[in-house]
């Protein structure tokens, strides 16, 4: 697997670690782009590690021999981007490896519709639980409004309008900006009322 990441990924430096102590000591060092986390550590359970890679701004490609889709959910829920199963084939875990790496999360095809209708479900609660200002925040993402704009329409500051955007890619598990206008076409339908410019923020 070494040699297969190698010749995809040329110039990369690469670590190997063995067990969680080994893996704590070489985030000390330095943080990898992509950590390919097997779920089998000796002594410890690799999901355990997820978070703590995450600490570090490392993006988890979780490996297992288990093709099952309650283990998947559990690795992507816990905050893996992708998880590929160890006898695929090479090329699919440099398809997850550059996929992940364009910040976006690996999706077997097989688990495709699973993991469509869960985030489907996920989305549509994380909407019901959107601040009154969030959703306004929301509208405006959807009708192609900048965040200098949706500044200036809410009365708070570009920042503030960036940082709702962000708070609701988070919520709405969206990997990018044009994921976040795509639903907000979809699942807005009216504006609420927008405050005077000299709201609060």
């Amino acid at each position: 697997m070494r040699a297969l990441v190698q010749n995809q990924y040329p110039w990369a430096s690469i670590d190997e670690a063995a067990t969680v102590a080994q893996t704590q000591a070489s985030l000390a060092a330095r943080s990898p782009h992509i950590a390919l986390l097997d779920i089998h550590l000796a002594h410890s359970n690799g999901l355990d590690l997820i978070q703590t890679l995450l600490q570090y701004q490392s993006k988890v490609l979780v490996l297992s021999l288990r093709d099952e889709w309650s283990v998947v959910q559990a690795a992507l829920n816990a905050g893996a981007s992708g998880y590929v199963v160890k006898d695929a084939a090479g090329s699919e875990l440099c398809q997850a490896m550059d996929t992940i790496l364009q910040g976006r999360t690996y999706i077997a095809p097989r688990w495709k519709d699973r993991w469509n209708t869960q985030a489907s479900e996920s989305k549509k609660e994380a909407t019901e639980l959107l601040s009154p200002r969030e959703q306004q925040v929301l509208w405006l993402v959807g009708q192609g409004h900048s965040k200098t704009e949706i500044g200036k329409m809410l009365g708070i500051s570009p920042n503030t309008a960036e940082t709702h955007r962000q708070n609701l890619r988070k919520k709405l598990h969206l990997d990018s900006h044009h994921e976040l206008v795509k639903f907000a076409l979809a699942h807005t339908r009216q504006a609420l009322p927008l405050p005077p410019s000299s709201s609060t923020e």
